[in-house]
């Protein structure tokens, strides 16, 4: 797929020693990818600040940046952790001029080698693919999870909570919420809305867990009137590492 006036675009991927599981598999896929203006910068958290060593190990994309970011007291909570890390990767990526922000979480797949072909073709300020998220047979799409909370106000899939995976029939649609991990960002929305988390603003009821900052990010995209779309053609492989426990006991 060509694409004349190739734009610069790159990796954000917040990351941690507890993410090691994968990371092997996860650079070899990574450094897969066929888009040739791609760059790559990999923001470690991990609470061993040695641990950045760990990336020497392996390959990745020829201009990658690693970097550790400190924890401090309010790093505590993690939301705060993931919001710092993401919001250093804006910066960096408009100190250095980069036309698109792709965010990578480290656990999440590329669906396929010309995936930032595909999401550059849409030309949307923001598009990307869905992953399943969740616990065991509890998983589901990213896109639906958030379909029951009044918080997001606009949905084109609004039957994808009962109709599942029908919904991805290969067309871009706009969905309320992709998550982070693999979303397209233009420069035009990673230079003007920075990642936050507010508890005044809204938590997650009956429950211990509040919401994360790609929650709030999808939410002020839809207050600056900022679609975001999904490409039902694929959906990304989520190696979430409860699960692969799951499939260690049942080889067992």
């Amino acid at each position: 797929m060509a694409i004349k006036n190739k734009p610069k675009v790159l990796i954000v991927t917040p990351t941690a020693d507890h993410k090691d599981y994968c990371l092997s598999d996860w650079a070899d896929n990574i450094c897969g990818l066929s888009y040739d203006n791609l760059d790559m910068l990999i923001i470690d958290n991990s609470k061993d600040k040695n641990h950045i060593d760990e990336f020497s190990k392996y390959k990745f994309r020829p201009k990658t940046f690693i970097t550790h970011i400190e924890r401090t007291e309010k790093h505590e909570d993690i939301r705060h952790l993931m919001k710092d890390c993401n919001n250093f990767g804006n910066a960096f990526a408009i100190k250095n001029g980069y036309d698109y922000v792709l965010s990578v979480e480290s656990d999440v797949f590329p669906p396929c080698k010309n995936a930032v072909e595909i999401l550059l073709s849409h030309k949307r300020e923001v598009v990307g693919f869905d992953y399943f998220i969740g616990q065991y047979h509890n998983s589901m799409p990213v896109v639906f999870e958030r379909l029951s909370n009044d918080f997001f106000f606009t949905n084109d899939v609004q039957s994808t909570a009962k109709s599942g995976l029908l919904n991805h029939d290969g067309k871009l649609k706009i969905v309320p919420n992709l998550g982070l991990g693999f979303l397209l960002i233009s420069r035009s929305v990673f230079s003007e809305i920075p990642f936050r988390v507010d508890d005044s603003e809204w938590s997650l009821k009956d429950s211990k867990n509040f919401a994360h900052a790609d929650t709030f990010f999808h939410v002020d995209l839809q207050k600056k009137g900022i679609p975001t779309w999904c490409d039902t053609s694929y959906i990304c492989t989520h190696k979430n590492q409860s699960w692969i426990r799951i499939l260690e006991k049942d080889k067992k």
